[in-house]
């Protein structure tokens, strides 16, 4: 007997199932006469009858209806191991979707070492990791599409109703400037030193405006948060690394995002503490998997520790 079409032989159900060739073939998205072949082929290979045509009629065989019976129950028995297979994998390998925006410093550095430290701990444990766009965290978190995500404080609202977030990291900004820069002699400077210096517009910039204004707003000296000006809106690290290493402005960035580009020099401002902090978010009334409550039990147990390399 030549090597079975197992495909022919689902066909043969369906005929059986049917009474007809032309039923099964519209159910199956075939034309009658390429189901009447397939059938053909499949008698040849066995050596068994198994319809009998009458005109635009058919009729099953003895034979074929004793074979479709016994197909139909090894279908079964196939569907139900299957089965059985994937409800014994789910109960030894759990799994969680994470998500996070396409912040250079969060897909760079934190979500590698929050899988790092979750493979670690959770060998087991599968995570399905997605970078989207920032606003469509919260979006996918609220509508289920996600169990957890990463965001800083600057891309969404601490406040959404429905939302649960406990602190990652906290990271101290500085100011970005290049190689090349004036500023660049210094290893730490102060806010007059970057009056009228024209930045990229980011989420940490706004911190930066506000913080001036509270600091400087009502100064009666040549200091004003108005000084600064802020545009180019950029909202990734990366770009915002290469657009200042091509001499367009200066920005505000963490340390580690920026310490593997050598024509961009990092510097700390002394009379203004700015910082980017980093959270885990989810639904607050979700039905969370065990895998998702042993990760958020993890890290909120281990805030910042596992990111100590990297804050340096």
């Amino acid at each position: 007997m030549k090597e079975l079409n197992w495909q022919h032989l689902a066909y043969f159900i369906k005929v059986v199932e049917c009474e007809s060739l032309t039923k099964a073939a519209a159910q199956l998205y075939l034309s009658p006469s390429t189901l009447s072949k397939a059938i053909a082929k499949l008698e040849r290979n066995l050596r068994i009858p198994l319809i009998v045509k009458a005109g635009r009629e058919i009729q099953i065989t003895y034979a074929g209806r004793k074979l479709a019976q016994r197909l139909s129950q090894g279908m079964t028995y196939i569907n139900d191991s299957i089965r059985e297979v994937q409800e014994e994998l789910a109960q030894s390998t759990d799994s969680l979707s994470l998500c996070s925006s396409n912040l250079f410093s969060t897909t760079y550095f934190v979500i590698p070492e929050l899988l790092k430290v979750s493979k670690d701990q959770y060998p087991n444990t599968a995570i399905n990791y997605t970078e989207v766009l920032s606003q469509e965290v919260v979006m996918g978190i609220m509508d289920g599409s996600y169990d957890l995500a990463c965001l800083t404080g600057e891309e969404f609202d601490l406040a959404t109703p429905g939302l649960k977030t406990f602190r990652l990291l906290k990271e101290r900004l500085g100011i970005l400037v290049p190689i090349d820069h004036p500023l660049a002699h210094f290893d730490a400077i102060t806010f007059q030193q970057i009056q009228g210096e024209t930045f990229f517009r980011t989420y940490d910039s706004e911190h930066l405006r506000k913080l001036a204004m509270e600091k400087y707003g009502r100064s009666t000296g040549d200091i004003h948060y108005t000084d600064i000006s802020i545009r180019h809106k950029v909202m990734n690290d990366a770009s915002i690394i290469s657009l200042v290493q091509s001499g367009f402005g200066i920005s505000l960035t963490t340390k580690s995002a920026s310490r593997t580009y050598p024509q961009v020099k990092y510097l700390e401002v002394r009379d203004m503490e700015l910082y980017r902090e980093t959270y885990l978010i989810y639904k607050a009334k979700a039905q969370l998997s065990s895998a998702a409550k042993d990760f958020i039990q993890l890290f909120s147990q281990r805030q910042g520790s596992f990111f100590e390399p990297i804050t340096h």
